[in-house]
């Protein structure tokens, strides 16, 4: 029985080669990619691992383009294997080094930033006497929080 689920998860594999293969395209300096990426502790940079074809990401499940990620990286390295797919732009050094910015990291943050300016404002909007000063005095009495300078304090 195992042996029947590693045949075709092997054929899954060679499928999503097939698919990079065909979909395969130059790097392009400054351009978004969905892959892994391998950090470098001595020049203290993520470097491309492996990438694929947005086409291709949502076609399969997430644990099979994990699998071709891993396995088809050109950094070796447990690392890569702990992470999901990331969206990361990629920089071109003038060594010729793949490096990436990992725009995942940044989005979650932005997401977690929000979710608080939102519970603030609920918290505001529901409060009688905030909605009392504002039917009496007007919106200028007092600041919601908004997408405004919501990120001058990150923690």
């Amino acid at each position: 029985m195992s042996s029947d689920s590693e045949e075709d998860e092997w054929d899954r594999f060679d499928d999503i080669m097939e698919d990079e293969e065909f979909n395969a395209v130059e790097f392009i300096e400054a351009k978004r990619y969905i892959g892994i990426s391998s950090y470098d502790k001595k020049y203290r940079v993520n470097l491309l691992a492996a990438r694929i074809s947005p086409k291709t990401f949502f076609q399969y499940s997430t644990r099979d383009v994990m699998n071709f990620l891993v396995n088809y990286s050109v950094i070796r390295s447990n690392e890569s294997c702990k992470h999901s797919p990331e969206i990361m732009q990629l920089h071109i050094d003038e060594h010729d080094a793949y490096t990436v910015i990992l725009k995942t990291h940044w989005i979650r943050l932005v997401q977690r930033k929000w979710r608080n300016v939102l519970r603030q404002r609920t918290q505001m909007l529901r409060n009688p006497q905030f909605v009392r000063n504002r039917e009496l005095i007007g919106n200028h009495s007092a600041k919601v929080p908004g997408l405004y300078g919501m990120m001058n304090k990150l923690r």
